[in-house]
Parts: structure tokens; C-alpha cells; sequence
């Protein structure tokens, strides 16, 4: 289960469900393909690892914690993520023991590289709200 939180300049951020764990959390997806100048990709990768650092040692609390980095192949699928027009494809939270048909792998000819962060979930909003 997921639904689509937010978008900005590089990534979309979801609010997912990790069964593994048993907690809610947000995904940012970037296409590292589309992003021109690697370096950002790079610097997105340090600071978030700075800042989850900081937060884990209660240097500084008020950041996000990650908890991993992957790449796929392949974007997610927004039939069962989401997208800015249909935010929650699959209800608005995640039911256990309802079963969830996986999504299909895409039938691309060439795929491409899609990065993921992991991150603790902030229930109370977007931070530009705010400010």
C-alpha cells in the first residue's frame, strides 16, 4: 500500500506501508536518468546521510532519519503508488490480511535507473507548510 505525498524539482515522495517492519514511512523516488548533472544525485545521498546521523545521535532531532537507499529498474507503478491526480490508488491505509494484487513488472525495452530513500515518516504535513 502507498499514496503519493508530495513532488519537487528531482523526486516524489510516498507515504508507504513496510510490511517488513510493521510501520508506516516515505519513499522519495528519483529518476537518475533524467537528472543531468549527477552531482546532485550525489549530494541528495550526503546530506540525507548527514542529517539521518545527526538525528540518530540526538545531535539534532528535528531531521529525518533514513533508513536505506536502493535502485531499481524500473518507476513505480501508479496504479498502486500514485500520482499528483490520484493520490491514493489503493484506499487511504493500509488494511492487513487485504489482499493487494502486485503490481506487474513493466514491459519496457530499455529501462532505466530509479533511486529510492527510505526515511522516517513526518505525520504532521510538509515542512513548506510552515514557513
Amino acid at each position: 500500500w502507498a499514496c503519493f505525498l508530495s513532488s519537487g524539482a528531482f523526486k516524489r515522495v510516498f507515504k508507504v506501508y513496510n510490511t517488513s517492519v510493521g510501520a508506516e514511512e516515505a519513499v522519495s523516488v528519483m529518476d537518475v536518468d533524467a537528472i543531468t548533472d549527477k552531482k546532485t544525485i550525489a549530494a541528495e545521498l550526503v546530506v540525507s546521510a548527514m542529517l539521518s546521523a545527526m538525528a540518530r545521535r540526538a545531535i539534532c532531532p528535528n531531521f529525518v532519519i533514513t533508513h536505506g537507499v536502493f535502485t531499481l529498474p524500473y518507476d513505480i507503478p501508479v496504479s498502486h503508488w500514485g500520482s499528483e491526480t490520484n493520490k491514493k490508488p489503493k484506499g487511504a491505509k493500509y488494511c492487513e490480511g487485504k489482499k493487494i494484487n502486485r503490481p506487474r513488472r513493466p514491459k519496457q525495452a530499455d529501462p532505466g535507473r530509479y533511486q529510492f530513500i527510505r526515511m522516517e515518516l513526518c505525520n504532521e504535513g510538509d515542512f513548506e507548510e510552515f514557513l
